[in-house]
C-alpha cells in the first residue's frame, strides 16, 4: 500500500498499537456528512424531549440511557424520552439476554409511561424524530468515528455525548456539545437536565454544532482533504 487513511485519530493510534502499520503516509480523514438546509428549532417545548438513536447493546450504551432517563424523569416532571434503535440486548451473567423491554419493565410505571421505544428507524424517520426532540444523548462506550453524533450536530440538536473514541475528536465540551464520562448515567442525566433548564445554552451549542459540521465535515471539505492526501501519496 502507498497510504493509509483513518476516520479518527483514535482508530489510527489503536491500529498502530495492536498490529503496527507500514511506513507510509497516514492521514485522519473523517467521513463526510452534509448539513440539512433547515436545522431544529429548539423551542422551549422541544427541550422537554430527549432522543437516543442506537442499538440497545453494550457498545452503544443502551442500558446506560435507560438509567439516565430514570434520573432525568425523577428531577424533571415533564421530560419525555424516545429510544430509536433495534433491541439487540445485553448478555446476562447467568445466561440469556437482557432486552430493552426487560429494562423498561423494571422501571416504575410513572417513569416507564414517559419512554417511547420505536425500534429501528430509517434515515428519514430518524430525521423526523430529531425535529421533535431538543436534546440528543449519545451514551456509547466506544465509537471509532461517531455518525450518530455528527447527524445530531448537523441537525442543530443540543447534544450530550460520552468522551470516548472518535466522539471526543468531533465535539468540543461547552462549545458544540456537553461531554461526559462513559459508564456514568448520573453525569449523562445531569448534563441533559442542564440543557433542559438552560435553553440559551442549548441553542448556542446547537448553532455552533451545525457550523462546525458544515465547516469540517461537509462532503466538499472532506473531498479536498482526500485530494490533498492523494496528491501527497502520488508525489511520494
Amino acid at each position: 500500500m502507498d497510504g493509509i487513511t483513518s476516520p479518527s485519530a483514535d482508530v489510527l493510534r489503536k491500529t498502530e498499537a495492536l498490529w503496527g502499520l507500514p511506513k507510509v503516509p497516514t492521514a485522519v480523514i473523517n467521513n463526510p456528512f452534509p448539513v440539512p438546509a433547515q436545522g431544529i428549532d429548539l423551542t422551549d417545548e422541544l427541550m422537554n424531549h430527549v432522543l437516543f438513536v442506537g442499538r440497545f447493546d453494550h457498545i452503544k450504551g443502551g442500558d446506560l440511557v435507560v438509567e439516565a432517563f430514570a434520573l432525568i424523569a425523577a428531577a424533571h416532571p415533564t421530560a419525555q424520552f424516545t429510544f430509536a434503535g433495534p433491541d439487540v440486548g445485553l448478555p446476562r451473567a447467568e445466561g440469556g439476554m437482557d432486552m430493552l423491554s426487560d429494562r423498561l419493565a423494571r422501571l416504575p410505571k410513572p417513569i416507564r409511561s414517559r419512554i417511547r421505544a420505536v425500534g429501528k428507524q430509517s434515515r428519514d424517520e430518524v430525521a423526523a424524530l430529531r425535529a421533535q426532540h431538543g436534546v440528543t444523548l449519545v451514551a456509547s462506550r466506544y465509537e471509532n468515528f461517531g455518525g450518530t453524533l455528527i447527524e445530531a450536530m448537523a441537525a442543530g440538536s443540543a447534544v450530550v455525548c460520552t468522551r470516548v473514541g472518535g466522539l471526543q475528536e468531533i465535539a468540543t465540551d461547552e462549545e458544540t456539545a456537553l461531554l461526559v464520562p462513559p459508564e456514568d448515567p448520573r453525569a449523562m442525566a445531569e448534563a441533559c437536565l442542564r440543557l433542559m433548564g438552560d435553553h440559551n445554552l442549548a441553542r448556542r451549542l446547537g448553532k455552533a454544532a451545525r457550523r462546525h459540521v458544515a465547516d469540517c465535515y461537509a462532503p466538499e471539505a472532506i473531498a479536498r482533504r482526500m485530494a490533498d492526501f492523494l496528491t501527497l501519496v502520488l508525489r511520494a
